[in-house]
Parts: structure tokens; C-alpha cells; sequence
């Protein structure tokens, strides 16, 4: 009895020193794949870290791109409406001109229908002149007449100058 005992104890304790065995092993392997997985998580870790690193750097340096942009284009839309209104005010200038232009131009056509009515009207005087010259001493005298269509002429040509000057 004491040896089948005996024999009963040292196979249980084989089994346990086995079983322990057997759990000491699972230990150490949980133990080794803890530590896998925890410098496996580091690594992950690191990586995230550095990514996230790299993308902050990114997206900073896209801000300070989308910044000096910004200022850019404002700057470029500042010259664009200093241009524009340089432009514009050129434009009044120029709008004020061809108004005094125009007016310069009705005031001439209007000189101009006076003169035209003012020869012809000289025209008939001269030619009922010649005819009554004529008819009393047989000459034609074209040369006072003549001189008061020169002078009539150069005063207006000089009006003209006058106020062309004046506008300007």
C-alpha cells in the first residue's frame, strides 16, 4: 500500500511538476509576446508619433503658404484698384476733354454756318456790286472786297485759336 501510495504521490507530483512546468512555459511565452506587443506598440507609437510630427509640419507649412497667398493676391488687388482707379479718373479726364471738345466743335460748326451765310451773303453784295460797277464804269474791283473776306476770316481763324487755348 505505501508503495502504490507512494507510487499514486510521485505520479501526481509528476503530473503537477509537469503541469507546472507546462505552466511556467505558457508564462514565459505570454511574457515574451507581451513584450513583442509592447515594443511592437512602442514601434506603432513611435511611428504615429512621427507621422503626426510630419503632418503638423505640413499642415503648418500649407497655412504659411495659404498665408503668403492671401497677402499676395490682397497685394495684387491693391495695385489692381490703384491701376483701376488711375484708369477711371484717366477716363474722366479724358471724357471732360472730348465734352469740351464737342462743345468746341458746336461752337465752331456754328461759327463756321454763320461764316458760310456771312460769304454768301457777301457773295450776293459783291456780285450786286460788280453788276452795278460794272454797269457804271464797265471795271470789276475785286480787291477791297477780298480784303474784307481775308480780315473776316483771320479774326475767326484767331477766335478760334483763342478759345482753343482757353479750353486747354
Amino acid at each position: 500500500r505505501l508503495k502504490s501510495k507512494e507510487e499514486r504521490v510521485r505520479k501526481d507530483l509528476e503530473r503537477k511538476t509537469r503541469r507546472a512546468d507546462k505552466l511556467q512555459k505558457d508564462i514565459q511565452r505570454f511574457q515574451m509576446i507581451a513584450k513583442q506587443e509592447q515594443a511592437q506598440n512602442e514601434e506603432r507609437k513611435r511611428s504615429l508619433l512621427q507621422r503626426k510630427t510630419r503632418a503638423i509640419r505640413r499642415l503648418q507649412a500649407n497655412k504659411d503658404e495659404m498665408v503668403a497667398f492671401r497677402k499676395e493676391q490682397q497685394n495684387k488687388l491693391i495695385e489692381l484698384s490703384r491701376y483701376a482707379n488711375a484708369k477711371k479718373d484717366s477716363l474722366r479726364e479724358q471724357c471732360a476733354m472730348a465734352e469740351k471738345v464737342k462743345k468746341l466743335a458746336l461752337e465752331c460748326q456754328k461759327k463756321e454756318t454763320a461764316r458760310e451765310e456771312f460769304a454768301s451773303l457777301l457773295r450776293v453784295r459783291i456780285d450786286e456790286s460788280d453788276s452795278k460797277s460794272s454797269s457804271s464804269d464797265g471795271s470789276i474791283s475785286e480787291e477791297p472786297n477780298s480784303n474784307v473776306c481775308a480780315s473776316r476770316r483771320m479774326s475767326w481763324q484767331d477766335e478760334l485759336k483763342q478759345r482753343a487755348s482757353q479750353m486747354s
